[in-house]
């Protein structure tokens, strides 16, 4: 059937070429190639909506009669580049959740990101989180805003920090010092590779090369008396905690979720001040 159509379409193409070059020989003014040329592809572009009705015999005959089925079909004529095939065109993903389509890609390897890396999608985490907790019941946006802020501030992170390091021997702390919000989060321990990270985050938030990191104001005089943290440690906890909520998050949506709980029951404590 493609042989036909093909056929059908050089000999169509051919013969309109005949009569533009008979017609040229009569009238001076269409001697040109380009008529020839634009009266071709014309006749190229009438034929790709021209039907084509095909005389196909039928197998139920005999021999005195031979009965044809005339069958439709549209002449579709396309270019060569058109031709390839569709599994090289990238398919979409199927996604059954909301948390595929906000989670990287699949070759994502969490454990080659940057602690930096880790942290910035941590801290997103984290917001999300501070956000949901104080968005009900409603209340002015202002002041919601001012709430979920005084929560995911290096400050308060480097409390809830401390607090989590406390619980695993001290490890990666910056001491004892530093309040915390006497919640009921539960005990968490966290694991070998977990340590690793938040020590990588720490030092990913540490000074280097005489530049100071993190806000200005985690740097400037505090008044006597003070119970504020600041400094650049409280910058390097912050950055370590967001480090371990992206790599958990990353990793194992159920350890993400007890470690956010942990974090709830602490946060609990301190609205409770």
């Amino acid at each position: 059937m493609m042989i036909m159509i093909t056929i059908m379409r050089n000999r169509f193409i051919f013969f309109a070429s005949i009569l533009c070059y008979n017609a040229s020989a009569f009238s001076p003014t269409t001697t040109s190639l380009s008529s020839l040329h634009h009266t071709t592809r014309i006749a190229a572009s009438t034929i790709r909506s021209t039907p084509c009705y095909n005389i196909l015999p039928n197998n139920n005959h005999n021999h005195h009669h031979t009965k044809h089925t005339i069958v439709y079909n549209q002449i579709g004529i396309t270019d060569d580049d058109d031709d390839d095939d569709d599994t090289n065109k990238q398919q979409p993903q199927n996604r059954s959740s909301i948390r595929d389509i906000l989670h990287p890609s699949k070759a994502c390897d969490p454990l080659q990101m940057s602690p930096t890396s880790l942290a910035y999608i941590g801290d997103a985490v984290f917001e999300l989180y501070a956000r949901s907790r104080y968005v009900w019941p409603s209340r002015r946006t202002s002041e919601l805003q001012t709430l979920v802020v005084g929560k995911v501030r290096a400050e308060t992170q480097s409390i809830l920090y401390r607090t989590l390091m406390r619980m695993n021997d001290n490890d990666g702390s910056g001491g004892d010092s530093g309040g915390d919000g006497d919640g009921d989060g539960g005990d968490i321990t966290l694991t070998t590779m977990e340590k690793s990270i938040c020590s990588r985050g720490r030092n990913a938030g540490s000074p280097s090369g005489g530049r100071k990191k993190g806000p200005k104001r985690l740097y400037g005089k505090k008044d006597k008396g003070s119970s504020d943290v600041g400094g650049p440690e409280v910058y390097q906890e912050s950055t370590a905690l967001e480090a371990l909520i992206g790599y958990t998050y990353l990793t194992d949506e159920a350890r993400c979720l007890e470690l956010l709980e942990f974090l709830d029951g602490e946060l609990d404590g301190m609205d409770d001040l």
